[in-house]
This record gives structure tokens, C-alpha cells and sequence, in this order.
């Protein structure tokens, strides 16, 4: 430590000097500019850091309560004039992460990626890898199967093939509501819908049948090919967030579900703009809230007015082309489109590899 006091206070082969220190250091880590933090504030992987200035005792990727003793953490300083660094548990501690952080545009002048024992300043090639896409899903039939609710409309209409019917009435629903700007949420909606429905087949509701198909949306399997391919986005380093018309709670609710909340950053609702898509707020909303331009977010869904919605707001897109789905041919096609997931993830990896 006495080193790196002495070193953060000299001027002139500061960085060099600090990078063959670094190089030095048996540890992987991740990074992040505190502004709260001290001058010459350094805090190093098993070092006791109890009192420091913004110490939190929670993993700032998961939220994870740490032992004080088993932070990991970092350095280097922007002009040596305030510290750099990240606190997360052992688990959450990687390049990815460590990427997410890094590609703030205002931070971009000079940083140290902290990985593999190997600091490095940032060069062409780290640059590019850091400017992957965001890959944003859309929630319901991109990722989640909406056929598992085929028995409840078997029993209540006596025709499973009336889901879809549904489904797209809710949609249309949902849409009239934006244009002439009535805000109603997406699960209002949807129990409108199966109300129109229900009047069409005149049949009668009950309150229980309207809070089984609420309770349903729910519980969502994910379709067969999406945890193989957030794992292959996730481990060739791309940051994944999902945009669903549905409210938080219930975004939240069904990706807990169906087990696949730890694959994403942020999960995001058009519910909190009060516009759902294919509106163009709530595509530049994760933009904003992702600190990125919003061509650098790409939209994967198996809808062709979702993808219509994430062009037309400068987005880049990928349909996932699920059984029954084609794009909308007034609109211009995505350069990615695929039969499912897989072949989307593997597209994407091979586009922005080589477009980096």
C-alpha cells in the first residue's frame, strides 16, 4: 500500500510504473469510477476494507452481502486524482462485468480492464470488445411459450386454438390504447381481451377464470432453445436485458419463474413510460437507462411489430422467426433473422465479432 500512496502522488511515469505493479497483483477484477471515493483509496482482493469511504457490504452486480474481508477491487485512478473501483462478490467478478462498467463514454479516455491477472490499458481491440450490442429480448413468445396456456383456454372456451385469437386481440388492445393515448397496462389489457372473447363465445367468466389466466402469464415455461442461447450471448461477453409490454412486477414474477432472471442485467417494462411498444419510448427508455446511444442496443423478437417498433427508433433488431411468425414486409428486415434462438445467438456473435 505504501507503494502505491507513494506512486498515486508522482507525476510523470506514474501510469507505467503502476501498470508493472498491477501486472503483479493475483487477482481478477472489475471495474467502476466511485466519485464518493478518496484520493489514493485502493482496495485489494482479501484485504480487510472495513471503514472505507463507500464501502456497501453488497455485491454491486447481484446484491449478494459480502464478507468485508473477500472484496474484490481495484485501482487506478482517472489522472490520479480519485480511485477506480468495483465491489462485487467472487462470483460476479469477471470480464463481463468489468466490460459493463468500462464503456461509459464520458470514463473512455483511459481505463484498466482488471482480468485474469492481466491489466492492460484499453486498446483498439479491448475498445471493440467492450462496444458489443445490448442484447434487449422481448419476454412473451420470444422467451416464454405461451402454449402452455392452451389447457385453460380448452377448458373455458372449449378451444385451445383460441389462445392466439387472444393474444392478438390483447395486442390490438394494447395498441388502440397507445395511439389515442388511454394508457391502460398490459394485463388490463389482456383480461379485456379474454373478455371480448369470452362475449364473441358467449360464454360466461367468472372472477377465477380471469385470475387463473393472470396467474397463468405467469407461469410461462421458457421455450426449449433459450437457456442454451443466453449462455452462449452471456459467455462471448454480451450484456442481455429484456423489454416486455407486461408490468414489472409481472416481468419479474414470470422470469423468476421459469428460472432465467440471473441471465439478465436489467429488466425492463414499457409499463414505466406508460407507452408500450412498438411506441418508441420505451425502446429509447433502455437506451437512457443503459447509458448506451440506442443504436447500440439490439431488439430480439419473435414479433413483427416489436421489430418494426425497435427500427423505426434507431435500434438494431434480429426476429427469431418462431412457427406462425413473419416479418412485416412494409418494414425494412433486420439483418439477423433466424428459426430460433440458437441460430439467433450464433448470429449475433459472428455480426458484431466481425463488425468490432
Amino acid at each position: 500500500m505504501t507503494q502505491f500512496m507513494h506512486m498515486f502522488s508522482r507525476q510523470g511515469n506514474e501510469r507505467s510504473e503502476t501498470n508493472k505493479v498491477l501486472r503483479s497483483l493475483p487477482y481478477k477484477a472489475s471495474i467502476r469510477h466511485k466519485a464518493s471515493i478518496r484520493p489514493f483509496d485502493a482496495i485489494f482482493m482479501g484485504q480487510n476494507v472495513d471503514g472505507g469511504p463507500s464501502s456497501s457490504y453488497y455485491c454491486e452486480v447481484c446484491n449478494k452481502e459480502l464478507d468485508n474481508k473477500a472484496f474484490q477491487a481495484v485501482i487506478p485512478a482517472h489522472e490520479w486524482n480519485g480511485a477506480w473501483y468495483y465491489e462485487t462478490c467472487a462470483e460476479c467478478c469477471s470480464r463481463e462485468h468489468a466490460r459493463d462498467y468500462l464503456s461509459k463514454p464520458e470514463d473512455s479516455w483511459f481505463k484498466h480492464i482488471l482480468t485474469e491477472g492481466n491489466p492492460t490499458e484499453v486498446t483498439t481491440a479491448n475498445r471493440r470488445f467492450l462496444m458489443l450490442r445490448i442484447c434487449v429480448f422481448d419476454v412473451n413468445e420470444t422467451l416464454l411459450d405461451l402454449r402452455a396456456l392452451d389447457p385453460y383456454f380448452a377448458r373455458v372456451f372449449g378451444n385451445a386454438a383460441l389462445r392466439p385469437t387472444w393474444f392478438t386481440q390483447m395486442l390490438q388492445t394494447s395498441l388502440v390504447a397507445t395511439i389515442t393515448d388511454a394508457y391502460t397496462d398490459f394485463g388490463t389489457n389482456g383480461v379485456a381481451a379474454l373478455d371480448m372473447l369470452a362475449a364473441r363465445q358467449q360464454v360466461t367468466l367468472t372472477a377465477a377464470d380471469r385470475q387463473e389466466l393472470r396467474e397463468g402469464m405467469q407461469h410461462l415455461p421458457p421455450h426449449p432453445d433459450v437457456v442454451a442461447s443466453l449462455e452462449q450471448l452471456r459467455s462471448a461477453g454480451f450484456r442481455l436485458t429484456t423489454l416486455t409490454n407486461s408490468t414489472a412486477q409481472v416481468a419479474e414474477a414470470q422470469l423468476a419463474n421459469a428460472g432465467l432472471t440471473s441471465y439478465f442485467e436489467r429488466i425492463f417494462s414499457a409499463d414505466s413510460v406508460h407507452r408500450l411498444k412498438p411506441a418508441p419510448e420505451p425502446y429509447r427508455m433502455v437506451a437512457q437507462q443503459m447509458s448506451v446511444e440506442i443504436s447500440n442496443i439490439r431488439l430480439i423478437a419473435a414479433h413483427a411489430w416489436d421489430i418494426a417498433g425497435a427500427l423505426r427508433a434507431g435500434c438494431a433488431a434480429a426476429f427469431v422467426a418462431r412457427p406462425g411468425a413473419v416479418l412485416d414486409p412494409l418494414v425494412p428486415k433486420p439483418d439477423i433473422v433466424g428459426p430460433d434462438l440458437h441460430s439467433i445467438a450464433t448470429q449475433i456473435i459472428e455480426r458484431e465479432q466481425s463488425a468490432s
